[in-house]
């Protein structure tokens, strides 16, 4: 906020100033194009903040939890911005679940190895076009090495 205002500050300098006779008006036209450029880039600015690096700042302020196990209670974990899943942790590909709407958002479920067939599911991993009936590619999932985000 302090550029544009200083930028503020310039553009309105421009304006003032006049020539010393009656020529050509050279720097309130400057001003006047700076002043449009100025308030064009501050609200680009403010857009662009709040459509794409607001959510980034939003997860990043929250929790890191690591070592958790896929029956753990998700609702112990609600602060949290990423999720670490303890090795034995996996996700199910096969019960995968799509809802399309404007894209296809695609769900799995997040289960342990040794978990029992009742247990209720507590995590899920979710992605958006990455998925089809009874299948789940959405990032990293197949890799081994993928054990949270």
């Amino acid at each position: 906020w302090v550029a544009a205002a200083v930028c503020l500050c310039i553009t309105l300098l421009f304006i003032v100033v006049r020539p010393a006779k009656d020529g050509p008006r050279f720097w309130f036209n400057l001003g006047g194009l700076c002043l449009v450029a100025v308030l064009a880039g501050t609200s680009i600015g403010v857009w662009n903040f709040y459509r794409h690096i607001y959510k980034y700042w939003a997860y990043d302020g929250q929790r890191v939890y690591a070592g958790l196990r896929a029956d753990d209670p998700a609702a112990s974990y609600l602060d949290a911005g990423q999720l670490a899943f303890h090795e034995d942790a996996h996700v199910d590909i096969t019960k995968a679940v799509a809802l399309a709407s404007e894209s296809k958002v695609c769900i799995a479920p997040v289960v342990a190895e040794a978990s029992s067939r009742t247990a209720a599911v507590q995590f899920w991993a979710a992605g958006f076009d990455c998925c089809e009936k009874g299948s789940f590619s959405c990032e990293d999932v197949g890799a081994g090495m993928a054990h949270g985000g």
